[in-house]
């Protein structure tokens, strides 16, 4: 972890804010994710995969700089992009062979926990199969006085065209729906 200010070696677990006893969030640099290419890679989890331009995490050093992921799996590029943190997760949008440019997400905690996010019933993203939904824009909205935040986010299915897409977090069970918003009726 780094602080802005503080040594490297700054644990939110363990240390506090010099003055008022908390960590202020404000000041938190926290986990940085980066997207790179690297067939020299160093962290333990590269070691063993080949990969194209995937998902990684660092604290800035050496040993704390691992992949979480190989999303597009072999010696080929997911391309993340568009990363937003957003309840316990990091949601970034990746393409791979099977499903296209589509909306992902990770707690980052452990090699391999990426996970592709799609409609109820469906395992397969917005738009399932080859062709892309192609997230783009994603913004969090904490709505203050309900029970619910959002992050929200342009996308394309094959019913409804490119649409607003939010990723709803119930705050009060900490579930998760992805739903759509119809702006402009019809297929465009």
């Amino acid at each position: 972890y780094k602080h802005a200010g503080k040594p490297d070696s700054y644990r939110p677990e363990r240390d506090t804010y010099d003055t008022t006893g908390q960590l202020l969030t404000a000041n938190f640099a926290g986990i940085v994710c980066i997207a790179g290419e690297s067939t020299e890679c160093k962290g333990v989890d590269c070691r063993k995969h080949a990969a194209g331009n995937e998902l990684w995490r660092t604290d800035g050093t050496w040993e704390g700089t691992t992949r979480i992921d190989d999303v597009f799996s072999g010696p080929q590029s997911s391309n993340p992009s568009d990363l937003m943190s957003f309840g316990n997760w990091l949601y970034f949008a990746a393409e791979t062979s099977l499903d296209g440019r589509e909306l992902w997400r990770t707690k980052g905690t452990d090699f391999a926990t990426a996970e592709l996010v799609s409609i109820k019933g469906s395992a397969h993203g917005i738009w399932p199969g080859l062709s892309d939904s192609n997230p783009k824009y994603l913004t969090v909205a904490n709505s203050a006085g309900t029970n619910k935040n959002y992050m929200c986010f342009a996308a394309n299915d094959r019913f409804n065209g490119r649409e607003i897409w939010c990723e709803v977090l119930d705050l009060l069970t900490q579930q998760f729906k992805l739903e759509f918003i119809d702006v402009n009726t019809g297929v465009e």
